[in-house]
């Protein structure tokens, strides 16, 4: 059973791909949607760098298929990381001033 925050997690993440796979261009379908996190939802990624970034809406995305979850993981590569956590933070800080930036 989700919690109330996965189900907003991939409400929203629904809503910023318009139903289409953001990796393949594939409509999503009930069922058989996966959230894919950018930055694994582990235990030493949140130790590393927290559970804001791990939880937050903007670090996953909804995709079609297995292949195009693992498309969206950018754990291997510390700078794609550091990007990730940059656009993360900048969002979520937009977030919070109501969106005026």
């Amino acid at each position: 059973m989700l919690s109330n925050q996965q189900i907003e997690q991939r409400e929203r993440a629904y809503t910023r791909s318009c139903g289409v796979c953001p990796v393949c261009g594939k409509p999503l379908r009930e069922g058989q949607m996966q959230y894919a996190h950018a930055i694994g939802n582990t235990e030493v990624n949140r130790k590393k760098y927290g559970s804001f970034f791990i939880d937050s809406t903007y670090n996953g995305c909804l995709v079609c298929s297995l292949s195009c979850n693992a498309s969206v993981d950018v754990g291997k590569s510390k700078g794609k990381i550091l990007d990730k956590l940059a656009d993360i933070l900048l969002k979520e800080i937009n977030d919070f001033n109501g969106g005026s930036q």
